[in-house]
Formats: C-alpha cells, structure tokens, sequence
C-alpha cells in the first residue's frame, strides 16, 4: 500500500479532542507548478477553488471538502473555503 501524506498542525496536549468528519466532495488534481505555487501564496485565488465554491461548507455533521491534489500525487491540501477563492485557514477553538 502506498503512503499518503497530509501537511498539518499536530497539538501536543491538546485541551480537547473534539474532531468533526471532513467529507471530500471532489478530488482535483492541479499540475505541480500550480500545486507549488499555491502552497507558496496561499491567499492567491484559483480557478479550482472558485469552481468548486458550492461544495464546500460546513454543516451540524462535517466539513464538506475538496482535496487538492499535486499531480504527481505526492502532495495535497484539503480545502473547505468558506465562500472564498482561496485557501481559507480554519483555526479550531
């Protein structure tokens, strides 16, 4: 089986463990310039994020996600933008 990688922030001796399901509406993989140059520029709008604007929201039961993929499938960033076109950094109480 091949490793997935996931980028994120690991809390140690977090005061709570309360996690939501995030749900992956669409898989869209971006060629690997494109890929690094939003991993570079975060707030930088994308067509990928923008046509997909309608997948992503929060409900009383997940987050309802897309899931960026580079192409080469070493790298991805899961996305729930809030309305936005751009990466939207959620921080969790």
């Amino acid at each position: 089986m091949n490793n997935y990688f996931m980028s994120g922030k690991l809390m140690h001796k977090a005061s709570d463990h309360n996690t939501k399901r995030c749900e992956v509406e669409k898989w869209v993989f971006l060629p690997h310039s494109d890929f690094e140059r939003l991993k570079a520029n975060p707030y930088q709008e994308h067509e990928a994020i923008t046509a997909a604007r309608d997948l992503m929201y929060e409900d009383k039961n997940a987050y309802h996600c897309i899931m960026l993929l580079d192409e080469y499938g070493e790298d991805g960033l899961l996305i729930e933008a809030e309305g936005f076109d751009y990466l939207y950094f959620r921080t969790v109480p």
